[in-house]
């Protein structure tokens, strides 16, 4: 039996297309699977569980730019944004509570 080929697949957006975005453009937000395994343990993040965050299209645009402007992570940038809320209500901090 003969199998169909595939439809082209769309190119996906890079970060740098979307933070060059004008404003006007809707960028739609695409995800693709992390190797959590070979990429947590090559930035130290092995023993950290993952975490799905679901936000509006325009703070995620505005938080991958910030990203990019300070050349940090995603993942770093809600981390710091974590760290505050939790020290805001009285709790200890992320690096208090790494295991």
């Amino acid at each position: 039996m003969a199998k169909t080929p595939s439809p082209p697949r769309a190119k996906r957006r890079t970060l740098l297309d979307v933070a060059t975005m004008r404003s006007t453009e809707e960028a739609p937000i695409e995800t693709a699977p992390v190797r959590t395994a070979a990429r947590g343990a090559a930035r130290g993040r092995a023993n950290y569980p993952s975490a799905t965050v679901y936000l509006p299209r325009r703070a995620l645009r505005l938080i991958k730019e910030i990203s990019l402007e300070e050349n940090r992570r995603i993942s770093d940038i809600l981390a710091n944004a974590v760290d505050e809320y939790l020290s805001k209500r009285g709790h200890p901090s992320l690096s208090q509570l790494a295991d």
